[in-house]
């Protein structure tokens, strides 16, 4: 997990970013952070936010990350 600019949380997996967590079963769904712009792709993680499952496929290439900071996320 990491914060973005507007200090909200991320996943990433494999470059891609993915946020809007939502329950699916013992787990989450997270949404592609360019969900809105058409991608659809998906992943599916445990509460703890390990891997389970990726589905779809990415419509944009992947986003360029800017690290500023080393602060842990709280």
């Amino acid at each position: 997990m990491i914060k973005t600019s507007d200090l909200k949380k991320a996943f990433i997996f494999q470059g891609f970013t993915y946020n809007r967590p939502r329950r699916k079963g013992d787990g989450l769904r997270l949404f592609c952070s360019s969900y809105r712009r058409g991608c659809k792709a998906l992943v599916f993680t445990t509460k703890e936010f390990n891997l389970v499952e990726v589905t779809g496929f990415h419509t944009h290439p992947r986003p360029r990350l800017h690290y500023c900071c080393r602060d842990s996320l709280k």
